[in-house]
């Protein structure tokens, strides 16, 4: 199973660490600045970056995010959400 965390911040970096640490699932992370990405990798809270490509293998997709940013960047990246 393929889970992505949009926003690592304190609740979508707490759903990736979660998922790591209680899971076998691969887990990727987007966040808008890069060196937190980086950070999460190192750290093993993410197994990697959250790609476009990866976006289409999720079977869960996490976006803690503010409710204007989740729909900019469903818009962006041309989620289906249905």
């Amino acid at each position: 199973m393929h889970i992505g965390v949009v926003g690592l911040g304190l609740i979508g970096g707490s759903i990736a660490k979660s998922a790591k640490r209680n899971t076998n699932f691969k887990v990727y992370g987007y966040d808008i600045d890069p060196k937190t990405i980086t950070n999460a990798i190192s750290e093993k809270s993410i197994d990697a970056e959250l790609t476009e490509k990866r976006i289409a293998t999720c079977d869960y997709i996490f976006i803690p995010l503010y409710p204007e940013a989740v729909i900019e960047f469903v818009e962006k990246k041309q989620i289906s959400l249905s």
